[in-house]
């Protein structure tokens, strides 16, 4: 956008940097506060984290839409808080307020169990390999 090299302070970026903070709001290793009011920092509250205190206590599970991206990084952290085996990981709630009971069918509610399809998959199939035949043509894996 600026005609030339941008500049990456802090270094470079990438997706696998980005799911990997995301997750931090889950274990929770990072702390920040959703608030523009500097009397409301420090309030568990206003913590950003898998829990809404502001409203009674309802949880999201938002976090569990990045389970297929682990079919790929195969990073064995990101599954440990995926299957709240993680130490600080919040167990999964039994009743979700966000995205409500859709939570376990992923994003727009596109697949029918969205960590039993993706959940525990890593290294037991190649999402994204392709081969090419004697003759050129790409043969896609058919998982």
């Amino acid at each position: 956008m600026s005609g030339g090299p941008s500049p990456t302070a802090g270094g470079h970026k990438s997706l696998s940097l980005v799911i990997d903070h995301y997750l931090k709001y889950v274990v929770p290793s990072i702390t920040r506060y959703g608030t523009d009011n500097a009397a409301e920092n420090g309030n568990i509250h206003f913590r950003v984290d898998t829990k809404e205190d502001l409203d009674g206590g309802s949880e999201s599970v938002t976090d569990n839409y990045l389970v297929p991206a682990n079919l790929w990084y195969e990073n064995a952290l990101w599954k440990s808080i995926f299957l709240r085996q993680a130490s600080g990981t919040p167990p999964y709630p039994a009743g979700p307020a966000y995205p409500g009971e859709f939570c376990w069918m992923g994003p727009c509610a596109k697949w029918p169990g969205f960590l039993f399809m993706f959940g525990q998959m890593e290294g037991e199939v190649d999402p994204y390999g392709m081969s090419s035949d004697e003759s050129g043509t790409v043969q896609t894996p058919g998982f």
